[in-house]
């Protein structure tokens, strides 16, 4: 899945309050989902085990020594537009990173693909 070669991916992990009506394209309720540590699972956040900042290697591999966890972070969603700040650590270097995404952001559920 991660194969692109020197490509840089922040992965997040949502809970929502309620299951999508249609699986074939999922998107994001519009809303503000912030950055759990605890992992709690309730709704209207993101978790810390299954959320980071990949780096993949010139080979395309992405392995766990090049995943950084975050130590905080916001997820906002707007209609058409969703945007993520989260602040992590390169060694002893506090960064702050804000990416944002306009458009389609519908995901699918590979689950049933064959």
């Amino acid at each position: 899945m991660y194969a692109v070669p020197d490509a840089h991916y922040y992965l997040v992990d949502l809970f929502l309050t309620e299951t999508p009506e249609d699986m074939g394209h999922i998107t994001i309720p519009v809303g503000t989902y912030d950055y759990d540590p605890t992992n709690s699972g309730f709704a209207g956040t993101f978790t810390e085990t299954y959320s980071w900042y990949q780096i993949n290697d010139a080979y395309g591999v992405a392995s766990s020594a090049n995943q950084i966890s975050y130590e905080s972070g916001k997820l906002i969603v707007e209609e058409g537009k969703v945007t993520l700040e989260v602040t992590l650590y390169f060694g002893d270097v506090k960064e702050t990173h804000i990416v944002v995404y306009e458009g389609d952001y519908a995901f699918i559920d590979e689950s049933n693909l064959q």
